[in-house]
């Protein structure tokens, strides 16, 4: 008798268990979907010079707007690896300025 009424509360707890997974992963994916516009330059780019691929990055960031902050990050920091530092600064510090707690901020920093 105790397996019959066990076995019923286990389906029902499993079912809870997948039905969650399934909304949670589905809600993940969505987010990340929302979020992918205005962060996948970025991401491109920096993916493209963690593989060694800098004229790919340079080519992206390039397309961007001139006033682009995460651009200037990148072109600042590509810079910076060809060593020509007094172009990265040229580059990051207007960047910077136009956004404090940005990527540009950030490399201008390890410039200095």
């Amino acid at each position: 008798m105790r397996q019959i009424t066990i076995r019923p509360l286990v389906v029902i707890v499993l079912s809870l268990c997948v039905g969650t997974a399934l909304t949670v992963s589905s809600h993940g994916q969505q987010a990340s979907a929302d979020n992918q516009p205005s962060s996948a330059f970025p991401t491109s780019a920096w993916h493209a010079i963690a593989h060694g691929k800098r004229g790919d990055a340079e080519a992206l960031a390039r397309a961007r707007p001139a006033n682009d902050p995460a651009a200037a990050a990148v072109l600042g920091h590509l810079a910076v690896l060809n060593g020509r530092y007094e172009d990265a600064t040229a580059l990051l510090e207007p960047a910077a300025a136009r956004a404090p707690l940005g990527a540009a901020a950030l490399e201008l920093a390890l410039l200095h």
